[in-house]
């Protein structure tokens, strides 16, 4: 496979947008890590006093994973060249003097083959994972009792649940560029740089659930007070519960749309608008048995559905458009009913909204 010099990408995400909309938030530590992390990008938070003992462990070569499976190591990095998550630097012109070579692995997982770049090697000595200090890694994310608590409500009155996974969720947060000479990689004689969030590092994972809480407090901001409160994220994954499947179903069109306004991508074919059944943590959460009626008339779905549309709007800002979180994923089968013919009665209800905004702005 060959490579040239390329130049990293510009971050794509609108992260002005996403910190002046959370600037109310009350959690001000929160906020300030957020901050921390959208303006001066992914650090390993390591110990200062110990980042020089990284040079006096010896790199370790790639996993023989990575050689049984040489084509999805080469796609897969030719993938992350082309969205930015890397870049090629033989000429070591961004990255001259490299304080650590992290080796590749790969798992088969399912139907694909997943790249993990280790971070915590060598077991046996001193690794990036191994001198991030507890204190600097505080998240606390929920539990799968914790995920079925919010499934099925306070008054035990959810009827469907949803769900959204950002796509390649870790590549779209940067990493800092003081950091980037711990994460340099080689393959095939070639040298490459990380220029995201690498995910298998512990500060990742602090990270990425700051920005979940980030986005879907921005979706709830959007949101009449009645339809607030019905989402939980874990990671990359973002849960939606609904009082009924429309609900869910609107809530989680709510949620792409406040998405693409603010360039994140997010995995259309994980995505789930209402269902019963859902699986968090590798297991199954089933609202099944305590449904009284799991089937809704189309008739009335469409009046449950208009009656959203119509409150929705009404305090709709005018910077998310209906249009935008009802056009982009017209073509998926998971809803019960077809979104096409579900929606497109009353698309055309909906006025344009003509009025132009500072949030539309190219960032």
């Amino acid at each position: 496979m060959s490579a040239t010099h390329t130049k990293p990408k510009q971050w794509p995400i609108k992260v002005f947008t996403i910190l002046e909309l959370c600037a109310d938030h009350p959690d001000k530590e929160w906020y300030a890590r957020l901050e921390d992390l959208l303006l001066l990008k992914f650090r390993f938070k390591m110990d200062p006093n110990k980042i020089h003992t990284l040079t006096k462990c010896p790199n370790r070569t790639n996993h023989p994973s990575a050689y049984q499976y040489e084509a999805a190591v080469d796609l897969k990095i030719i993938e992350q060249l082309d969205n930015g998550a890397m870049f090629c630097d033989d000429d070591h012109i961004y990255v001259p003097n490299p304080d650590k070579i992290i080796p590749i692995k790969m798992i088969p997982q399912d139907t694909k083959i997943r790249m993990v770049k280790n971070y915590s090697s060598p077991y046996d000595g001193i690794s990036v994972n191994s001198i991030v200090p507890d204190e600097a890694v505080t998240v606390k994310l929920p539990n799968f009792v914790d995920l079925c608590t919010f499934a099925y409500g306070e008054n035990n009155n959810i009827e469907a649940m949803g769900k959204i996974d950002f796509k390649t969720a870790f590549e779209q947060i940067f990493l800092n560029h003081n950091e980037q000479k711990y994460a340099v990689y080689k393959w095939r004689g070639h040298t490459y740089v990380e220029n995201s969030m690498p995910p298998g590092t512990r500060a990742a994972v602090q990270a990425m659930q700051d920005f979940g809480v980030a986005i879907r407090y921005v979706a709830d901001k959007c949101l009449p007070p009645s339809l607030r409160g019905n989402s939980i994220g874990y990671v990359d994954d973002n849960l939606f519960r609904g009082r009924s499947r429309l609900e869910c179903v609107f809530l989680v069109l709510h949620f792409i749309g406040i998405c693409t306004k603010l360039n994140i991508r997010i995995n259309p074919i994980k995505t789930i608008f209402g269902d019963a059944i859902l699986v968090a943590l590798g297991n199954e959460i089933n609202l099944l048995p305590k449904r009284k009626d799991a089937k809704i008339t189309e008739k009335r779905a469409m009046q449950i559905m208009i009656e959203l549309i119509r409150i929705y709007h009404s305090q709709l800002r005018p910077r998310f458009e209906m249009d935008s979180i009802l056009g982009k994923l017209f073509g998926t089968n998971h809803i019960t009913w077809p979104l096409k013919a579900l929606t497109r009665p009353f698309i055309e209800m909906i006025p344009k909204n003509t009025h132009t905004s500072d949030y539309d702005r190219n960032e």
